[in-house]
């Protein structure tokens, strides 16, 4: 599934279920900073799973991962310049592309 999330329009959410009890936010901040979090079926805040990456590419390798560290806040904060892959369990759960608004594709666990 392809959508387009928007730097420009307030309060922008977008939302996907990963499992049914974790769902991941990603919530426009300003023009250019998003919050990447995790919620339970509930919508409560819930701590980064272990099974999650969240990675870019390294700029001048660009095969080379380099792993997204997140805040103290137990979430992330992305950038609109940079593409990020989320995964969950070493699947791809969603791929971020850069294009001022993103492209998010999400695929469906198995």
């Amino acid at each position: 599934m392809k959508s387009n999330f928007h730097f420009s329009k307030s309060d922008n959410e977008y939302i996907h279920e990963i499992r049914p009890e974790l769902l991941v936010h990603i919530n426009r901040i300003s023009h250019s900073v998003a919050s990447l979090t995790f919620t339970d079926e509930y919508n409560h805040k819930v701590p980064i799973p272990t099974e999650i990456r969240i990675y870019t590419f390294d700029y001048t390798k660009t095969q080379s991962k380099v792993i997204v560290k997140p805040s103290i806040n137990n979430d992330y904060a992305l950038c609109w310049t940079d593409n990020y892959t989320v995964e969950w369990n070493a699947e791809i759960v969603l791929n971020i592309k850069n294009k001022r608004s993103w492209k998010i594709t999400s695929n469906e666990l198995v």
